[in-house]
């Protein structure tokens, strides 16, 4: 008798588990036209949830195994981003069931990583299977909601006409791992853990039934958790607001940490909202911690000492009587640049930009505007006792692969005059 293989025996073990799914009113609703556009947005932001957990721990397991399946080809987050983005998502509010039983999934997900990291390709085998029926979910996404060319569908048209060949290619990689029997059988229990973990997700998206809708920062930055932010949708988009001017002023931001990094911008100042409801002790003591986490990943405290007072200005467009409140923020601006300027004040901070600016040329003053000044920041954020904040942003921007010599040569020498001038 021909053993079953790995792929065979998923399909077999794992069958009503994916008809009960499919079942869901979730799904009938899709295919009979009923289903409201939040829910479907609510559907993508719990997908990216789960994906964005779910991809950056696959990566950072580094699991031989896993390895011999997984390459970033497989990675549904950016699609899933870039369809939220086209569907104007920001004022849609989300369902308590639905976040509540993606953070839950993603618990599970870490968890498992650690202990058993192998078994993951029980997750990656339904994943990978439902984008079978992305050409019928389209289908029905483009009759129901006015969609096409793949704006808001992205996700489910992944691998476009290929998707049958992809199949193929993934059957082969998963059956070509060795595996020991009980392995397999920890492979089938991840699938069945996945099934169980997104039960929950779809029951919750259609019909909502008496859940009552809030604003959660995963609807900004799927990585996020639960997170508090503000309740306001007008402070939820002037935050957001705020954010944009601050990528905007610093290029560096987009080009160290892409889209991520402007989902992390997006939860964050939606939490900062938050502040401006306690004593000014609370706001100072969250706001140095913030700087100080910010810092030692890159970001020296003068940028969000800047992006404090960007969150002001646009707070106070939509709610000026709450001005009062508000100023807090400018006080938290405020207190993290004494600190700086303890060490390099605004001139200071300048000069160092025009420094790098005259080192690197045109060309690259123009591509990473204020890269001067950000290292003399990091330098004053090391004096002010931050480890690793010149060596977070030195690393990166010391990159033979990234950048040329004379751009390197240029960070180098401003680090090395910086810790000199220091006060």
């Amino acid at each position: 008798m021909k053993k079953m293989t790995l792929m065979d025996q998923l399909k077999k073990e794992t069958r009503k588990s994916h008809n009960q799914l499919e079942k869901l009113p979730y799904f009938q609703a899709l295919a009979e036209g009923n289903l409201g556009r939040d829910s479907y947005i609510a559907h993508l932001r719990a997908l990216s949830v789960i994906h964005g957990v779910m991809e950056d721990q696959i990566m950072r397991a580094n699991d031989p195994i896993l390895g011999i399946v997984w390459n970033n080809g497989l990675c549904k987050m950016p699609l899933l981003i870039q369809d939220l983005h086209n569907l104007d998502h920001e004022n849609v509010q989300d369902l308590p069931a639905v976040v509540d039983a993606s953070v839950e999934l993603t618990r599970k997900i870490r968890l498992r990583l650690q202990q058993d990291p192998m078994s993951m390709l029980g997750y990656l085998y339904v994943f990978e299977g439902s984008t079978l029926g992305g050409a019928v979910l389209k289908q029905q996404l483009s009759k129901a909601f006015g969609l096409s060319d793949n704006m808001g569908m992205s996700y489910v048209a992944q691998y476009g006409d290929d998707k049958r060949k992809h199949w193929d290619q993934f059957k082969k990689k998963m059956n070509s791992v060795q595996l020991q029997e009980d392995e397999k059988q920890r492979i089938v229990q991840a699938a069945h853990e996945l099934f169980e973990g997104l039960m929950p997700v779809f029951e919750g998206l259609h019909p909502i039934g008496q859940q009552t809708p809030f604003y959660n920062a995963t609807s900004l930055n799927p990585e996020s958790g639960n997170q508090p932010i503000s309740e306001d949708a007008e402070e939820i988009n002037a935050a957001l607001r705020a954010g944009k001017i601050t990528w905007k002023k610093f290029p560096y931001y987009a080009w160290r940490y892409s889209d991520r990094g402007e989902q992390y911008t997006r939860s964050d100042s939606a939490w900062i909202t938050t502040l401006v409801n306690y004593n000014w002790a609370r706001v100072q003591q969250q706001i140095r911690w913030l700087g100080r986490v910010l810092s030692t990943r890159g970001m020296p405290q003068w940028m969000l000492e800047i992006h404090l007072q960007n969150m002001y200005n646009e707070l106070i467009k939509v709610h000026p009587d709450k001005e009062k409140k508000y100023a807090l923020l400018l006080e938290a601006s405020a207190d993290l640049g004494e600190m700086r300027k303890a060490c390099f004040d605004d001139q200071a901070l300048q000069k160092f930009s025009d420094q790098f600016d005259a080192e690197v040329g045109s060309e690259w003053s123009w591509r990473l505007k204020h890269m001067g000044a950000l290292l003399g920041a990091a330098v004053a954020d090391e004096k002010s006792g931050i480890d690793g904040a010149v060596s977070s942003i030195e690393s990166w921007a010391t990159d033979s692969r990234r950048f040329p010599d004379i751009f390197i040569a240029a960070v180098q020498k401003i680090i090395r005059d910086a810790r000199k001038k220091a006060k």
